[in-house]
Parts: C-alpha cells; structure tokens; sequence
C-alpha cells in the first residue's frame, strides 16, 4: 500500500479539524435554539460549502452502465 501524500495529509487533518469542531457547535447551537430552528440557519453555510463542488470544472456525470 502506497503511503498517503503530503496533500493527502493535510486533507486529513483539515477534515478531523472541521468534524471535531461541529460537535460543540451543534451542542451550543440546540441549546440556544429550537432543532428545526437550528437546521433552517445551517442551511445557508451548508450550501455555501457545497457551492464550489457543485460548480467545479470537473463535473458528476452519473454512471452509463449498472454495476455489475
């Protein structure tokens, strides 16, 4: 198995960081708001983040054949 690249680990990182981040974000955020309330102004970030991926150069073509 080839060893991850330095690009690699960085994404990793930068991953673990935002993932370790949201769990008391989202602990402060359902105590200061309803659940629903919560989600409604998450939308907006979410979207923003996904914005770019959406819009990339390279894009999602879905599959032509079924998987076999």
């Amino acid at each position: 198995m080839a060893s991850p690249s330095r690009k690699d680990r960085i994404f990793l990182i930068l991953l673990r960081l935002c993932r370790g981040i949201n769990w008391p974000i989202m602990k402060i955020g359902v105590r200061n708001f309803p659940p629903v309330t919560f989600r409604r102004l998450c939308m907006p970030g979410g979207l923003s983040a996904i914005r770019p991926a959406a819009m990339s150069i390279v894009p999602l073509k879905p599959r032509t054949t079924a998987p076999t």
